[in-house]
């Protein structure tokens, strides 16, 4: 098929703290919008239930599994079996579940290094794919990130990681007897700006 034959898949890769989330959360809100102007945002598409998986949206488990690190059987990240069902369903965008619809897929973890992109390219081989690659001036994304380390309320455990970050026993919270400034250059020493924005 040429380019034009092709239906379109928008791909929105991230990065990491550029407003991804709001992407994802506006596509699901609007699904029925999108789906009026042709396209099918496919993480939240509740009739292509064979697609979703617990802990496993099609965007993020192609961003994970197309890492080598993550194709581990016993990886919370890429169900390996969820991949290779997802992979064979992209290869054909006549499938019925797409309706001879677009697709629009985002996930942030297509920035990492590891993502093989000769083998995204070649999952997406019958689409005509469109990268969307987000920007947000370095400060502004400095802040997101040093809010995001600090979120400790969203992860397991959070209320004894709080005690012990407060008690000055762990990292990346600041401990009680920190100023802002010590909190925020002790944080900035700790390798996560070159780890996220720089490798």
């Amino acid at each position: 098929a040429t380019q034009e034959d092709k239906p379109i898949a928008v791909l929105h890769v991230g990065p990491h703290k550029t407003g991804t989330t709001s992407i994802q959360e506006t596509s699901h809100e609007y699904i029925d919008t999108l789906v009026k102007d042709n396209y099918i945002a496919i993480d939240y598409d509740d009739s292509i239930l064979n697609l979703r998986q617990k802990r496993h949206s099609p965007a993020k488990n192609i961003a994970f599994c197309s890492c080598p690190k993550y194709q581990d059987e016993h990886s919370k990240y890429c169900s390996i079996s969820y991949y290779n069902e997802t992979k064979e369903l992209f290869s054909d965008p006549s499938a019925p579940v797409f309706r001879h619809m677009n697709l629009l897929l985002s996930h942030e973890s297509f920035d990492k290094d590891c993502v093989d992109v000769a083998e995204v390219r070649s999952i997406f081989a019958q689409w005509d794919v469109r990268v969307i690659v987000g920007y947000r001036r370095f400060f502004e994304w400095a802040v997101s990130l040093y809010g995001e380390d600090h979120r400790v309320e969203l992860l397991p455990g959070w209320e004894d990681r709080a005690e012990r970050f407060k008690e000055g026993r762990g990292q990346d919270w600041p401990a009680d007897r920190d100023t802002p400034y010590e909190s925020l250059k002790r944080w900035l020493t700790l390798g996560r700006m070159e780890k996220h924005y720089f490798e």
